[in-house]
């Protein structure tokens, strides 16, 4: 009996979320201290914390233009605005005093991020996967009709080694939440991983 030993095609495929870059930051505003929100940017306010003891000195005003808001942060009483709290670009925050003889004086605590990542991740899934020779055809299924960016990685390792598939082809069907993606396989082995983020229409 003659025994034939033939290379196993083992390839596993995973979907992940995907993240753009987030910045936290931690600014102070008083009456003599202010804080604008970059170019490019949208500020997350995330927590605060009053430097002063007082209520009133977690009140502030954000300017832009000829527009301008009182805000107050809400930290578990019944009024002010809750966290967390999405200011955009060019906003400034401005701290003033008040008729009681106090003053703005609190720390915030935020999040500076580019406003296509507002919702950095897409939830999918890779739902159904065919291998043809050298070729893997990816069926992926997001949970909304929202467009997205679907990228395609593969690595030989499990944990490390992660690239991206430059020449994987991914193509929207006619169901808004389904796309195909069409990447290359090389080896008997290996692993590949796709990650979705939003983006403009």
């Amino acid at each position: 009996m003659k025994i034939m030993k033939t290379a196993a095609l083992v390839w596993l495929f995973a979907s992940m979320s995907s993240f753009g870059a987030v910045e936290a930051i931690l600014f102070h505003i008083t009456t003599n201290e202010t804080f604008t929100v970059p170019a490019g940017k949208v500020l997350i306010i995330e927590n605060f914390m009053r430097v002063e003891t007082s209520f009133n000195s977690a009140t502030h005003r954000i300017e832009k233009g000829t527009n301008s808001f009182i805000l107050n942060f809400d930290d578990g009483r019944e009024f002010g605005v809750k966290l967390p709290v999405k200011i955009p670009e060019g906003w400034t925050f401005r701290g003033f005093a008040n008729d009681l003889g106090g003053g703005t004086d609190v720390l915030i605590f935020g999040l500076l991020v580019s406003p296509s990542d507002l919702f950095a991740s897409a939830a999918h899934r890779i739902d159904q996967i065919a291998v043809n020779g050298s070729t893997a055809s990816l069926g992926i299924q997001t949970v909304s009709p929202r467009p997205v960016r679907i990228n395609v990685e593969k690595s030989p390792e499990a944990d490390k080694g992660w690239h991206a598939v430059d020449n994987a082809v991914v193509t929207p069907t006619a169901d808004k939440s389904k796309y195909v993606a069409t990447v290359p396989v090389e080896g008997a082995k290996g692993f590949i991983r796709t990650k979705a983020s939003p983006r403009e229409q």
